[in-house]
């Protein structure tokens, strides 16, 4: 039986300390350690991009990380949650942090940390002062919750702010309208930054528009000053001054696109001259996507599995979000049964989420995967009200119900979603751990 590592032993008591699930909704304690630390997160003003939003934010920063790799520039980049492993939360040009300089950074942040002080803000410190001694030539930082109260909103003028998609999520904390939630995300952006605007709702962009207006920062929208589309299997995207022709990735879900023309918009404005269409082509080519409607084909995952069953995974957690996944699921003209395996945190809207999959799939196998997520008596009972078939896992796990679907029914199609949680406890099975 394997032991737990080092850093397993120091998570383990962090994570006592200072729970994931303990959120409080302030700048004061972060900034109170940031200077403790010496301010580093005022070094990275100029060369930072910030991606906040609901959806999407990992996808765009991952497309724009590739690009910007591909033009030459290295990338340093702050990642929230992480899927199979917490080292996946901070890369250092490219490369996730090591177990060994993970402790380093934990030990110098929590010597300086007061008791309040929590799990996010603990790694966002860690990541900026790594920044600082491991300098790339752009870092790539995903918010977290909201933005007002953030705290990577202590970089307080970065070079590029990205509005990736923005719905209804989080409402105990940022709501409990969508306009709340919009006002929590963009009502603080800089005024001395570049921001790009996906593709959003016409309620949500009207909100944005409404925050933004008296922000004096030059704006990039999608579909206005910038767009993209897929034309004879090519990505094609266009700005006032630019025309790409891009090779479309084998696995691409149409819900990527949005993702990948504010990524090319940002890498514009970085590299602030003509991109290279073959580079991109290239460098986005072996993007891998975890748990973001991801296909798996790693053989230690598909041992468990029928050769004909067909697995993805996927961390989609919103209504917003479930419609892009369901969408990427019709997409796929799939004949065969569509089971899903699914557990969800109880911070999140069950009823709106499953909605999306009522009418498209077989059954539902449901796990309770800790204390905080809904039980499988409460899913079952959702879906009953929507009409899915659905039954509890054998085990509140992910492995298990997959085993039972695919020896009951070799050649399906199943779906793990609901919780990252869920899907990273899966692919923390596969070779590449």
């Amino acid at each position: 039986m394997n032991q737990p590592s080092k850093l397993q032993w120091i998570l383990n008591d962090l994570y006592r300390r200072r729970s994931p699930d303990n959120i409080k909704l302030t700048l004061d304690r972060v900034k109170q350690l940031l200077l403790k630390l010496g301010s580093p997160e005022k070094n990275l003003e100029n060369n930072s991009v910030i991606f906040l939003g609901s959806n999407a934010k990992y996808s765009t920063l991952k497309w724009t990380q590739a690009i910007l790799e591909g033009q030459g520039l290295t990338t340093n980049a702050f990642i929230s949650p992480h899927v199979s492993h917490v080292t996946e939360r901070i890369e250092f040009q490219g490369k996730p942090i090591t177990e060994d300089e993970f402790i380093h950074y934990l030990t110098i942040v929590e010597k300086h940390a007061d008791e309040d002080v929590t799990f996010f803000e603990i790694l966002c410190a860690m990541a900026f002062l790594g920044f600082n001694e491991k300098k790339a030539d752009i870092n790539l930082i995903e918010v977290g919750l909201g933005y007002i109260f953030d705290a990577t909103r202590t970089i307080e003028n970065p070079l590029i702010t990205v509005i990736c998609p923005i719905s209804l999520e989080h409402r105990n904390f940022l709501g409990p309208e969508l306009k709340d939630i919009v006002r929590n995300k963009v009502s603080n952006i800089s005024t001395k930054t570049n921001i790009i605007i996906s593709k959003q709702d016409p309620t949500t962009l009207k909100y944005i528009d409404e925050y933004l207006s008296k922000n004096p920062s030059k704006k990039f929208y999608l579909s206005e000053e910038f767009n993209i589309h897929i034309e004879d299997n090519k990505i094609i995207y266009q700005d006032n001054d630019c025309l790409l022709d891009i090779d479309q990735p084998k696995h691409f879900p149409k819900f990527q696109l949005s993702n990948l023309a504010c990524a090319i918009q940002a890498a514009k404005l970085i590299s602030n001259t003509s991109l290279d269409a073959t580079k991109i082509s290239s460098s986005i080519f072996s993007v891998e996507m975890p748990a973001r409607f991801q296909k798996i084909n790693d053989p230690k995952l598909l041992e468990y599995v029928n050769v004909e069953t067909t697995l993805y995974v996927c961390g989609s957690h919103n209504p917003q979000s479930a419609k892009a996944t369901r969408e990427a699921l019709e997409d796929l003209n799939t004949k065969k049964p569509v089971f899903m395996v699914f557990a969800m945190n109880k911070s999140k809207d069950l009823k709106e989420y499953l909605k999306q999959f009522a009418s498209i799939t077989t059954e539902l196998l449901a796990v309770q995967l800790r204390d905080g997520f809904y039980s499988t008596d409460e899913i079952i009972q959702t879906c009953d009200e929507l009409g899915m078939k659905a039954r509890p896992a054998a085990k509140n796990n992910a492995i298990s119900p997959i085993m039972q679907i695919s020896i009951a029914c070799p050649d399906s199609l199943i779906l793990v979603c609901g919780s990252f949680e869920l899907c990273g406890s899966l692919l923390q099975l596969s070779s590449k751990q």
